[in-house]
């Protein structure tokens, strides 16, 4: 299950925004405001989108537990930002 933090962070990270624009605008923005400006369409929409279309996104195997799932990554960050549990 994907929580809405990430598929905000993903948002704003497609937008153009850095990491630490994103963090500010997660705790004081609008984000139904950006989505709708940027995609023209809502923020429930978007997060069904991104549901969507996590299956087509590369598995990734977490170090730590060696668990896989699938994740939008930010290969210049080298870090997941929406993970959901691997499809089978």
């Amino acid at each position: 299950m994907m929580n809405t933090y990430d598929i905000e962070e993903l948002a704003y990270r497609a937008m153009g925004k850095t990491e630490e624009e994103t963090d500010a605008l997660i705790d004081n923005g609008d984000i139904d405001d950006a989505v709708y400006e940027k995609y023209d369409c809502s923020f429930d929409t978007y997060c069904q989108i991104v549901t969507d279309l996590i299956r087509f996104t590369p598995i990734v195997v977490s170090p730590l537990t060696g668990t896989e799932f699938h994740a939008f990554v930010d290969a210049g960050q080298q870090r997941a930002i929406v993970t959901a549990a691997r499809l089978k």
